[in-house]
């Protein structure tokens, strides 16, 4: 049986399996069209930081979905990814190095 669930039968695990995938569609679906359309998950918005590409632009879905990735491999090692900031010069994270992107205040935006 799946994940050792003896008191469970196959159709159960079907709805789990299903249940599992769609969440984690979800998720990505939320991670990417809201960093791709408007540079901020709902937990920058209440930091005030967005997520940009080097020209300070919208990075788009394809590099938004790129970055989450880069980012669950920035994690895996100890969190090193992220704490690669505080060595970088431009403060960049591995995958904001990978994605080509930037993350920075609101506030630093041009008007």
């Amino acid at each position: 049986m799946f994940l050792g669930l003896q008191a469970i039968g196959a159709a159960d695990e079907v709805v789990l399996i299903v249940g599992v995938l769609a969440g984690i569609a979800v998720f990505l679906a939320y991670w990417t069209i809201l960093h791709a359309h408007g540079r901020q998950t709902l937990g920058k918005l209440t930091i005030g930081a967005v997520v940009v590409d080097t020209n300070l632009g919208t990075i788009g879905y394809g590099r938004a979905l790129g970055r989450l990735v880069a980012e669950i491999v920035s994690a895996i090692p100890f969190n090193l990814g992220y704490l690669w900031a505080i060595w970088d010069p431009e403060k960049q994270t591995f995958h904001d190095k990978i994605a080509g992107t930037l993350f920075i205040r609101k506030a630093d935006l041009p008007a």
